[in-house]
């Protein structure tokens, strides 16, 4: 025994010993190097440099998993989502349980790419590892959110209420954005509340109270019956010649009378739809509109005009369809000339013209805050004053918005 230890102890021995371990902890070493240097690139958003730095640590010491992770945050940084999922799914092939993180960052890039079915079966893989993980069933209640799978929500929500009470505040309010958006609007109100008084000086708490006033709103465009009205006074220094040119029915010679004179407007708009949805909504009403002036009573306009309307959303698409059926009456009597309310309502008018107006228009809600707007219109006119001729018209157009933040 005594000469073994001898033989071990001997210069050749140490030598090779030393020889064989010292280029293992040498890589070890550089490849930590290499990942504090893409750690600190990641972290001052050098993302690219990241990627480089981290490939040369794992290819000197592979196995090392927290690597392979920062090296899956780089690559969603990004947004290169492909590569980036392709190592986390490594990462929980080998370790699901040290490394759940990893199936958070799977889950966020699914939520990322609108896949939120997928967001969910990746977060259930977590719960089944930690059911007490409060990150799981808040996430979770975000994804069935955005799926509109509203109870599913609201039930992961109460789940992290029961596991983090410190989160009161947040929970309630998220509870009551689910109700919001799935418009039931007097239990979206009360947990509104319920967020305030938590706490309410938080911005969560401001954000509350503005939720509220919305929610009056969202309330009245869910009334099934509308109904508007406006009275206006205004003067013109120089009338257009044509009445219907003056209101815009048709479209403007700037034929003018050289005479200056004062006028009113009143329209009276109503409706009822008997489709009300979010994503669907359709309606049948009826516009009043007059115009009277005190002196050229010639100019003086009335129009009747049932109309028809579908509104259909299913984003980023949204649809609109409008058919109008406008019957308009020109002229009017002179007893107004001395009065303060000019408006005749058609007393001495004669029929001018029968108006068809559809006009679809189609809004496409595009990436990085641009809007696209197409519209197209289709107008028929039959005059019946025996004198104007009857025309059509057809039009189409596309409008494009950019949002600056």
């Amino acid at each position: 025994m005594l000469d073994l230890l001898k033989k071990l102890c001997s210069p050749t021995i140490v030598v090779l010993i030393f020889l064989t371990f010292t280029p293992f902890a040498s890589a070890q070493q550089n490849a930590m190097n290499y990942f504090v240097d893409g750690v600190d690139a990641f972290e001052d958003g050098l993302y690219e440099d990241a990627v480089l730095s981290l490939k040369k640590a794992i290819e000197l010491d592979p196995s090392n998993l927290e690597f392979h992770y920062y090296l899956g945050l780089s690559y969603t940084s990004l947004k290169q989502y492909e590569e980036a999922l392709r190592v986390f799914e490594s990462i929980v092939e080998k370790e699901p349980e040290a490394f759940r993180k990893a199936y958070f960052e799977i889950a966020a890039i699914y939520s990322r790419q609108e896949e939120y079915q997928k967001t969910v079966d990746t977060l259930t893989i977590v719960e089944k590892i930690d059911p007490k993980e409060v990150r799981v069933y808040l996430e979770k209640g975000y994804a069935y959110q955005r799926l509109k799978v509203y109870d599913q929500a609201i039930e992961n929500f109460n789940r992290v209420k029961d596991l983090e009470p410190k989160m009161l505040q947040v929970i309630y309010y998220n509870i009551a954005s689910v109700h919001f958006e799935a418009e039931a609007f007097d239990r979206a109100e009360e947990m509104f509340t319920k967020a305030i008084e938590v706490d309410p000086d938080t911005s969560t708490a401001e954000n509350a109270r503005q939720s509220i006033m919305n929610i009056k709103g969202a309330k009245r465009a869910r009334r099934p019956w509308y109904l508007s009205t406006s009275l206006s006074w205004a003067y013109d220094s120089n009338v257009l010649l044509k009445a219907l040119e003056q209101a815009s029915v048709v479209y403007d010679t700037r034929e003018v009378s050289d005479v200056a004179d004062q006028f009113q407007t009143f329209l009276l708009r109503g409706g009822y739809k008997f489709i009300n949805r979010k994503e669907l909504e359709a309606g049948a009403g009826y516009s009043l509109y007059c115009t009277g002036y005190k002196d050229l009573t010639q100019n003086n306009i009335l129009g009747h005009i049932p109309h028809l309307y579908l509104n259909f959303s299913t984003h980023p698409f949204y649809l609109r369809g409008q058919y109008d059926l406008s019957y308009y009456y020109t002229g009017g009597k002179e007893d107004g000339k001395n009065n303060l309310f000019f408006l005749t309502f058609g007393g001495g008018s004669e029929k001018k013209l029968i108006l068809h107006n559809f006009m679809p228009t189609l809004t496409i809600v595009e990436p990085y805050d641009l809007k696209s707007e197409i519209t197209l219109s289709y107008q028929k006119k039959d005059y019946l004053d025996e004198v104007t001729s009857d025309a059509s018209h057809c039009s189409g157009g596309i409008v494009q918005s950019y949002k600056i933040r």
